[in-house]
């Protein structure tokens, strides 16, 4: 059976939507691992904590051009965790050493979930209760970290930079 769930996301990057990072060098599809270790090593996590969503080739093109999609998860309690989603758009050259452009797109969000499971927690008694705690204490420890989550990623894009 499926319960319930309130969830509340809010972007870790306030003011912008993402972070661009644009590199121009010499073999773009090789660079994405170097980067998917800096989001291994930066957010602290494991190889487990990171997945490919997407992953397009588009062999009709020369160069040939691609996306890949990758997320990582960061749990900062039970209940929030810090989900980063990086975009790599590029075109790979036949020859490797070539020079081509490569896009990379960083966006982050906090997400916090309350399971709903059971009667009694489905019950408007429940939830009133769940919104008081969360207004009156919760709330302060997620503004902690929705500001951890804002450093993480702004910190994860220095570093991208210095690899570039």
């Amino acid at each position: 059976m499926t319960w319930a769930t309130w969830r509340i996301d809010d972007d870790c990057l306030r003011g912008a939507p993402r972070i661009r990072i644009e590199r121009r060098g010499p073999d773009p599809f090789g660079f994405i691992p170097k980067v998917l270790d800096v989001v291994q090593r930066v957010l602290g996590i494991k190889k487990t904590d990171m997945w490919e969503s997407d992953f397009r080739w588009d062999i009709w093109t020369a160069p040939v051009r691609f996306m890949v999609r990758n997320y990582a998860i960061k749990t900062f309690d039970p209940k929030t965790t810090m989900q980063v989603e990086i975009t790599f758009n590029g075109e790979q050259p036949e020859d490797p050493k070539e020079s081509h452009r490569l896009l990379i797109d960083i966006a982050a969000r906090l997400r916090t979930r309350y399971g709903l499971k059971g009667v009694f927690q489905q019950s408007w008694f429940y939830r009133l209760l769940l919104r008081a705690h969360h207004f009156s204490t919760y709330a302060r420890e997620r503004e902690r970290y929705l500001t951890a989550c804002t450093e993480l990623v702004e910190r994860l894009a220095a570093e991208i930079r210095k690899l570039i």
